[in-house]
């Protein structure tokens, strides 16, 4: 893994290295440029210098600096401890500007000739070693700059790379999970499909065994038609494609009527009175949340009940029941996909879809088992923190009895 690592850091270095040269290049090039241009620039000073001085009378020595003729040096302007070669560099100094490069005593110069008048020219000598200089300086800095581009460059692509590996591994990931829900959710029903078609197909039957097979095959097909609605309403929601619309929403009430809603023989469902607990939610959405855990609940327990409150500044929505609880392997698990949860049996994609609700809430779903027996779930949201006057509220309680014998 090291070595992977190691090469793949390379390669990126590499590559980033490309952009790092081109830059590097342009700016040794344009460093090369502004010594050159600085030299210049020293040579013309002195010249201008020497042309007043001679013109004038006034002005400052030029050291390294003669007026010529075709023939050798006239007059030195200032202090001169180098001597140009003459020959060869006067004949052309007195008809056009001109440049000889050349050593002494392992320094290195350059003679620079300018025309005058009549027949003269005036020559300077300019230390070619402060030109190096300068381009030494130049180039180490453009030799720094092309390392901390690359590195640069580098970390950048290591970046992108890891994003990029990030939102695709994302991707994967929940499409992977879309298929193994789907598989699950159908399995079942197919099976059941399956096993009463083909139980009808084997030999004749009458009329009444042929509308139970229908009739189990009718529930099953239902049933897989609601898990494909489950999960195509779960990849939406996890796909970011369900805007949520938020409006000041009061948790109690809400309760009160997914309470009274999911009444069901045989099963007590109780959402006892509370202070007022008011949140900014998309009220279609949470009550589906909420719609969703109480009808898990419904179908494995005997007693529900519904709990409002606020705690530690976030809303809390509590329900629970007196069921077999769930499974100890989900409640010890970090993942945050709610499947086959139940120790009864699978709660289907019901509690996935209340977890994409919640988040897209920002709020955070818990699961628990009670110390009585039982689960637990607790949708915890954002609490308003301004709320509105709200009027009282009666304790909600509905019970269908068993039936009588």
């Amino acid at each position: 893994m090291r070595v992977r690592g190691t090469l793949r850091l390379a390669v990126l270095a590499a590559i980033a290295a490309v952009p790092a040269l081109a830059v590097g290049a342009v700016a040794w090039r344009h460093g090369d440029n502004l010594a050159e241009q600085r030299l210049e620039q020293h040579v013309d000073e002195s010249l201008d210098n020497a042309m007043r001085l001679l013109g004038t009378g006034q002005g400052t020595p030029v050291d390294g600096t003669w007026l010529t003729d075709g023939e050798g040096p006239i007059k030195s302007l200032g202090v001169s401890e180098i001597t140009p070669p003459w020959q060869g560099l006067l004949s052309e100094a007195v008809q056009y500007p001109t440049r000889r490069d050349f050593s002494e005593n392992g320094r290195n110069f350059a003679a620079f000739g300018r025309p005058w008048s009549n027949g003269q020219a005036i020559v300077t000598v300019a230390e070619l070693d402060r030109l190096q200089s300068d381009r030494s300086g130049s180039h180490q800095r453009v030799l720094i700059l092309m390392v901390g581009l690359t590195l640069a460059v580098t970390a950048l692509l290591e970046v992108l790379r890891r994003v990029i590996l990030a939102r695709t591994g994302g991707r994967i990931a929940r499409q992977r999970a879309f298929l193994a829900d789907a598989a699950h959710e159908m399995r079942t029903p197919l099976a059941i499909i399956q096993a009463s078609s083909s139980q009808a197909l084997a030999r004749p039957r009458t009329s009444e065994e042929y509308v139970r097979a229908l009739a189990e095959v009718r529930s099953a097909a239902e049933r897989a038609s609601t898990g494909v609605s489950q999960l195509l309403e779960l990849a939406r929601l996890e796909a970011g494609q369900v805007t949520v619309r938020l409006a000041p929403l009061r948790l109690d009430l809400l309760s009160e009527e997914v309470a009274a809603a999911n009444t069901t023989e045989g099963v007590t469902i109780e959402a006892p009175a509370g202070s007022p607990v008011l949140v900014d939610a998309d009220a279609p959405l949470l009550r589906q949340a909420l719609d969703n855990v109480v009808r898990n609940a419904v179908r494995r327990a005997r007693s529900v009940r519904i709990d409002t409150a606020v705690e530690h500044g976030r809303a809390v929505v509590r329900v629970s029941d007196d069921g077999p609880g769930f499974d100890q392997t989900v409640l010890t698990s970090e993942t945050q996909r709610f499947r086959r949860a139940d120790q009864a049996g699978s709660a289907g994609l019901g509690l996935s879809i209340v977890d994409a609700i919640v988040r897209a809430h920002h709020g955070t779903v818990l699961l628990a088992n009670r110390p009585a027996g039982g689960a637990e779930v607790t949708l915890l949201l954002p609490v308003r923190t301004e709320p509105r006057p709200a009027g009282p509220r009666s304790t909600f309680r509905k019970q269908k009895s068993m039936p009588r014998q």
